[in-house]
């Protein structure tokens, strides 16, 4: 799912997960796109723009830490569902933002999003991006860029919905299902 930002640029966002520990050796990145899609809206436009479109990077898993901003949270929730969030850990740094959390009792029944303000009136959504009933991990949404650096105080509330039984077609009707929490941002 991505966003118009102007009529010459659509954002877009995904994410990968790589299936390696590299220790504190240099990573080095090469992402190449042949060509690229074009949207107006969410629908795409039959021509494709020629490429290729040459990403290049290096980083390493110290340079990463060392910009990380980690806090422990030991916040726990209980939901009108059949079970309670313990929330473990915020962490932040130029890739992104995370909730650690954990169990989701019985397996995973809902799919939960974390939704609500900055204090600056920033709307800040995290979506649950994998877990299992021992751990849960939430994503800040990335369309809306990274939480603000000067904000201060994150206030979220949980929403979910049921996981499909039958059809494999996610609802997107989510639900308030419990009490709103902060995060101080400034611990």
């Amino acid at each position: 799912m991505g966003k118009n930002l102007d009529e010459q640029t659509y954002l877009d966002v995904s994410n990968n997960d790589l299936d390696f520990h590299t220790g504190d050796e240099d990573l080095n990145f090469k992402i190449v796109y042949n060509d690229i899609s074009t949207y107006k809206g969410s629908k795409a436009i039959a021509e494709n723009v020629k490429g290729p479109w040459i990403f290049e990077f290096t980083t390493n898993s110290r340079e990463i830490a060392k910009d990380t901003y980690s806090q422990e949270l030991n916040t726990v929730l209980n939901l009108s569902l059949d079970f309670d969030i313990n929330f473990k850990k915020y962490t932040s740094n130029n890739l992104g933002q995370k909730i650690y959390a954990g169990p989701q009792k019985g397996g995973v029944k809902y799919d939960l999003e974390l939704r609500g303000k900055d204090d600056l009136g920033n709307d800040v959504v995290f979506y649950l991006s994998s877990g299992d009933e021992n751990r849960m991990l939430f994503e800040n949404e990335k369309l809306n860029g990274n939480i603000d650096e000067q904000a201060k105080i994150l206030t979220l509330k949980p929403y979910a919905v049921n996981m499909p039984e039958t059809s494999g077609k996610m609802s997107n009707d989510f639900k308030p299902v419990g009490e709103s929490f902060t995060i101080d941002l400034t611990k």
